[in-house]
């Protein structure tokens, strides 16, 4: 049987697959000076993958909710002058691990959380990116963000975290996309 014949339909057909080089301290910086030299040593790459400031801080991990970022934190300047040669495949790693004191119901965070969304959404614009890739590995012992236990949220049930966690995931999409040229 051959994939893609009518007897065995496929919905990948070995075109669709891509390699992807990922990185979490590729600086920007260094891709925009030396693309036409990544591209020649690894000609068999679609695209790169590298955290939003090639850097791996704690400043940088999209639940933390403590900092807005800016456009210099997000390199839209750097990211806007890449010429991304024969790469068609361009992505933004978001970290999501360190949840330390993540809480759904916090509000001050939250406003930093999707205004932080928002900054990226202008980077995956300015710099050309296909999208994210979303990292929620917990890096950091006692991270709190992808579980539930009753004495984080006290006096609230599960059904109203989980309603809680929707509206979050709502609003951090709805900002995630708020500058998409094609959400």
């Amino acid at each position: 049987i051959v994939p893609g014949s009518s007897i065995f339909p496929s919905i990948h057909q070995p075109t669709d697959k891509k390699l992807i080089q990922t990185s979490a301290s590729l600086q920007w910086a260094y891709v925009k000076d030396n693309i036409a030299a990544m591209q020649a040593r690894h000609p068999y790459l679609d695209g790169v993958a590298a955290s939003m400031n090639g850097n791996f801080a704690k400043d940088y991990l999209m639940m933390r909710g403590d900092r807005l970022w800016t456009a210099d934190d997000l390199q839209l300047k750097t990211v806007s002058q890449i010429k991304w040669g024969t790469y068609t495949d361009k992505f933004v790693i978001l970290y999501f691990g360190d949840s330390l004191a993540l809480d759904f119901f916090d509000d001050r965070k939250w406003s930093v959380i999707t205004h932080n969304a928002g900054m990226v959404s202008k980077m995956i614009r300015a710099g050309n990116f296909k999208g994210v890739f979303l990292d929620n590995e917990n890096y950091y012992e006692g991270s709190r963000g992808w579980k539930y236990d009753s004495s984080w949220y006290q006096g609230r049930t599960l059904e109203q975290v989980k309603a809680q966690c929707r509206q979050r995931g709502h609003d951090f999409m709805t900002a995630l996309q708020a500058h998409a040229s094609n959400p």
